[in-house]
C-alpha cells in the first residue's frame, strides 16, 4: 500500500531538509563568527511571534517540503525524504522556538544573537512601527532590513536608532 521513494530520491529530500535547517540554525548562530565590534548599549529578547517572523523566510520551505512529503500520488504515499526526516525537522523546528534569540546593539551595529554584525554606517534612515523597525540602507539600490521587535521595546529601539541611524 505505501510505497517508497527510491534511496537517491530520499537522500536528496533529506539533504534538502537538511540545508534548509542549517540556514535556520546560523541565522542566529554562525560558530566561527568575529567578535561583535563595538560596545553593547542594548538587548532585546525576541518572542514566538518574532522568531517566527525571522525564521520565516526558512520556516516557508521547511513546512513545504513536510506538506509535499505528505501528498499520495494516485493513492500511493510516496515520501522523497529518509524515514525519520520528518521528525527531525519538527524537533529542530521546535528547538529553535524555544532558543532565546536577542538583538544585540552596539556602537558600531546590530546582531541577532552571534550571527552577522551590520554596520550602522550601511543604513540611511529607519521606521518603527507596530512591532517592525525597518533599516533602510545606502547606495543606489538601497535594500530594507526589517528588526521585529516585541511592541513594548519599540521605544527603547527608535532611541538607538535615533542616535546612530540616519
Amino acid at each position: 500500500m505505501f510505497e517508497q521513494g527510491t534511496t537517491f530520491s530520499q537522500i536528496i529530500g533529506t539533504s534538502l531538509a537538511s540545508f534548509l535547517l542549517a540556514l535556520l540554525f546560523l541565522r542566529i548562530y554562525l560558530p566561527f563568527a568575529p567578535k561583535r565590534p563595538g560596545q553593547t548599549i542594548g538587548r532585546v529578547r525576541l518572542g514566538l511571534r518574532e522568531k517566527v517572523l525571522v525564521f520565516r523566510p526558512t520556516l516557508i520551505p521547511l513546512l513545504l517540503l513536510l506538506f509535499v512529503n505528505q501528498i499520495p500520488v494516485e493513492g500511493i504515499q510516496f515520501s522523497f525524504m529518509l524515514p525519520g526526516t520528518e521528525l527531525m525537522i519538527m524537533i529542530a523546528v521546535l528547538a529553535a522556538a524555544f532558543i532565546p534569540i536577542s538583538y544585540i546593539f552596539t556602537t558600531e551595529g546590530y546582531t541577532l544573537s552571534n550571527g552577522q554584525t551590520h554596520k550602522w554606517e550601511s543604513f540611511r534612515r529607519y521606521e518603527v512601527a507596530n512591532g517592525v523597525a525597518t533599516l533602510e540602507g545606502k547606495g543606489e539600490r538601497p535594500t530594507k532590513q526589517k528588526l521585529y521587535i516585541p511592541s513594548e521595546k519599540e521605544n527603547a529601539v527608535q532611541t538607538v536608532l535615533k542616535r546612530f541611524v540616519g
